[in-house]
């Protein structure tokens, strides 16, 4: 399983998204949004208003990575009002692609 924010391969999983898991998943897409977003003041708010909904308690549960992500695109949809930006789940693990040249 694998968890991405556009082309960004952010986590990879053996099995589903479990709670204790769904902290680290929000920081990493949070961390993302921060270090690539191309608004830097709206990546920050972006990022932070993540981190406030998960200590919120809003992704508890979210036990299943599409619905994981699903959430999360949908919070960082009313945010940022960017349509282009979505996290995706893969039920396969994707290998970091290499090219050589």
């Amino acid at each position: 399983n694998a968890l991405a924010v556009g082309s960004e391969r952010l986590h990879t999983w053996a099995v589903s998204v479990t709670d204790p898991r769904v902290e680290s998943v929000v920081e990493a897409v949070s961390a993302c949004i921060e270090a690539k977003y191309v608004d830097a003041a709206a990546d920050a708010r972006a990022a932070e208003h993540l981190r406030r909904l998960a200590r919120g308690g809003r992704y508890v549960g979210a036990s299943y990575g599409a619905e994981l992500a699903a959430k999360l695109t949908t919070d960082l949809h009313e945010e940022l009002l960017d349509l282009h930006l979505q996290v995706r789940w893969s039920d396969q693990a994707q290998e970091a692609s290499t090219t050589s040249q």
